[in-house]
């Protein structure tokens, strides 16, 4: 990266001699930490969709190999990321900051399921972090890093979407919106574009389940062209958003079902498999990824220039005032100094709101009573507010960080990160006019809320 080597040459001109050292050592240190995060760091493409929508069986397909739950109901209430390796294997991070990675023999999806599935890991009991999923079969490039997140409409909580979705779009460069070529979805794909136009960042949206579309009853209508009708029908949906450069959105239709039975199916022979790929059209979706992300680094790393080139301005302009005979003091107080701090009292600030009402959702049940229709309505008022509350804060937190990017000249995704969604259980009304106790407990919300980020 030539960020990389800007990084270095400005630390070995301020390195140059003991008395420059002195007097640009915190200068020094902040281009360090810089350097050290973007070795290490990754283009983040994040992965978003309605439950059922082929989401998972997509990702499976860019990993070469089924090891992402691929069951109807969300299951993972931690965010799982994918991306490239000299062998297949998952690595489980937990909040501790341990980490155990599975492979070889271990690496099933049996004990896969006991960090990720909330069938298993029920309410994050072993306290998973992350699951980062690495294959060398995996399609996209080593600096990239492919997120999954739960289903938009995962746990049947209304603001779930957005919940979602506002954490995880300020920590993502592309994302990419998975649905279906179903009508049905239009609504859902319309209040997402509008979320996501808050943010600047490249969208792709694939259209998924091509393999499930036929030509018109008439006749008149091949299976092209009513795939064309589909994509113009996705077409308005985004003319209509609030979306403000539509034309950078890239619409993709694909059969991830096809595709993941092409890189999967051992029983096929290389032409099946090719003949099978070319049906599902996943060698376009793949073009399409990798041509945004071609686009993205260098906006990314253009980005880290001009901080660095900013900070290196403000050297340059104190060093003119040295000249014009103002004495440098050690004592002069840092631009910066006190913001650390700042930070890490919004953090808490914003961490005991989030507890305050998350104890709010801790409802006291009534082992001997049964619960009408009227009181769940009004439950589900009550987690309605909480959770609009719960929203809010992390707006608020999300423009604060933005805000100190801007202050600090850095790009925003630099100094956001998530590693980790709410588990947010969803309530279903299976009697008419009561709901038993059992089904009741699905609306405590007792999962702890993690935002992470650091600032350089």
């Amino acid at each position: 990266m030539k960020v990389i080597d800007f990084v270095d040459n400005a630390i070995k001109t301020l390195s140059y001699d003991e008395s420059l050292l002195e007097r640009y050592n915190s200068d020094i240190a902040c281009f360090e930490q810089c350097k050290k995060h973007w070795q290490m760091d990754r283009v983040r493409v994040g992965v978003i969709g309605v439950t059922s929508s082929g989401k998972s069986t997509m990702i499976n397909s860019i990993l070469g190999n089924m090891l992402l739950s691929m069951a109807v109901k969300p299951s993972s209430s931690q965010l799982v990321s994918c991306s490239k390796s000299e062998s297949k294997k998952a690595t489980v991070f937990f909040q501790s900051g341990k980490k155990i990675i599975l492979e070889g023999k271990a690496l099933t999806s049996h004990n896969i399921k006991k960090y990720s599935d909330e069938n298993y890991n029920m309410k994050n009991k072993e306290e998973v972090a992350q699951l980062e999923l690495s294959t060398p079969s995996f399609d996209l490039e080593k600096d990239v890093l492919l997120i999954d997140s739960p289903g938009l409409d995962a746990y049947g909580l209304q603001n779930h979407e957005e919940l979602t979705l506002e954490v995880l779009l300020p920590s993502i460069d592309v994302c990419i919106f998975v649905t279906t070529l179903k009508t049905n979805s239009d609504a859902k794909m319309s209040s997402v574009l509008d979320v996501i136009a808050k943010y600047s960042c490249p969208i792709i949206i694939v259209q998924n389940m091509l393999d499930s579309i036929k030509p018109s009853v008439d006749g008149k209508k091949s299976i092209q062209d009513v795939a064309i009708e589909h994509k113009r029908r996705v077409e308005r949906i985004v003319n209509g958003s609030k979306i403000e450069n539509k034309d950078s959105i890239k619409i993709v239709q694909i059969s991830a079902a096809q595709a993941l039975k092409a890189r999967c199916d051992s029983e096929l022979n290389e032409a099946e498999k090719n003949e099978i790929l070319k049906k599902s059209n996943y060698d376009d979706f793949l073009r399409v990824v990798h041509e945004t992300l071609e686009k993205e680094r260098p906006r990314i790393e253009n980005q880290r220039i001009n901080s660095i080139t900013e900070r290196i301005k403000k050297i340059i302009d104190d060093g003119k005032e040295d000249l014009k005979g103002k004495k440098f003091s050690e004592s002069l107080i840092f631009e910066y100094e006190g913001l650390d701090t700042e930070i890490e009292r919004k953090e808490q600030e914003t961490e005991d709101i989030l507890n305050k009402l998350l104890k709010r959702l801790n409802i006291k049940l009534n082992e001997s009573k049964e619960y009408t229709e009227v009181d769940i309505k009004y439950i589900k008022e009550f987690v309605k507010k909480c959770e609009k509350e719960i929203l809010q804060q992390i707006a608020n937190l999300n423009n604060y960080l933005s805000k100190t990017a801007e202050k600090l000249n850095i790009p925003s995704r630099d100094i956001v990160s998530v590693n980790g969604l709410p588990s947010m259980p969803e309530l279903t009304l299976r009697k008419k006019q009561r709901l038993s106790l059992g089904e009741l407990k699905k609306v405590v919300l007792d999962q702890r809320f993690h935002v992470f980020w650091w600032l350089f």
